[in-house]
């Protein structure tokens, strides 16, 4: 596996120029993220991925779900790289690629969408790259989560969806979404191995308030160093190794 390309299983991505990478724990926010969708809204019939880089997160739940996706990217690279991996995969005709930035993006037919997901940029208090498409994907500069929690109220049906990737020190998220109209249904909270503590959050929002809030925690290594059972079950359909 070279650093430019990421093969799965069922669909490779190409990702030479695209400014974020293939990693773990997008990996891993991709599969929860499709388990989950397919059990809570197993109906859904669109998808709107906000910020699609590779358009990773598209593929894998389109691997998952028969849903008409819209991948909205604001970086030209990453949105050519998106396009070339969507036209290669199995479910081409069914995964848009829009090059706009979120907030100028008007979507097809006016359609608001069951199911969005999103791995936001989220550092807002750290030194920014030199590369300026990088601080686009990284930092909340050009996208607060206010800003990113507004549309994607104004974006989703009312019994629709939404999924994001945070950092585990957003202590203050819930009550930020809460605030924007969107109520927390899942978390899992994300640990390098049971020695570590969580640093990643993937969240389940909806427009309607849960009668209760599933909190869970996974652990991507466990204590031989192995990709823990609970991390394999969701990545075996997509790891060539697993």
């Amino acid at each position: 596996m070279g650093n430019n390309i990421f093969h799965f299983k069922a669909f490779s991505v190409f990702q030479e120029r695209s400014s974020l990478k293939v990693c773990t724990d997008s990996c891993l926010f991709g599969a929860w993220s499709a388990h989950v969708m397919k059990v809570i809204h197993p109906s859904a019939t669109t998808l709107l991925d906000i910020g699609a880089g590779t358009g990773l997160l598209s593929l894998m739940i389109a691997q998952k779900m028969f849903l008409e996706t819209d991948a909205v990217e604001i970086d030209p690279e990453s949105s050519l790289e998106a396009s070339l991996n969507f036209g290669n995969s199995p479910w081409s005709k069914r995964l848009r690629l829009h090059c706009n930035p979120i907030q100028e993006f008007v979507p097809p037919e006016g359609r608001k969408y069951d199911l969005i997901i999103c791995n936001p940029p989220f550092f807002s208090n750290s030194l920014t790259s030199p590369e300026q498409k990088k601080n686009l994907s990284k930092h909340e500069n050009n996208l607060s989560i206010d800003a990113l929690l507004s549309i994607i109220f104004s974006l989703l049906k009312d019994d629709g969806f939404a999924f994001l990737l945070l950092p585990s020190s957003r202590d203050t998220f819930e009550s930020i979404a809460s605030e924007a109209g969107l109520h927390l249904h899942k978390c899992m909270k994300v640990q390098q191995t049971p020695n570590h503590r969580p640093f990643r959050s993937m969240y389940c929002l909806g427009k309607q308030k849960p009668a209760t809030v599933l909190q869970e925690n996974i652990i991507i290594k466990n204590e031989t160093n192995g990709y823990s059972d609970e991390f394999k079950i969701l990545l075996k359909p997509y790891y060539l190794a697993l």
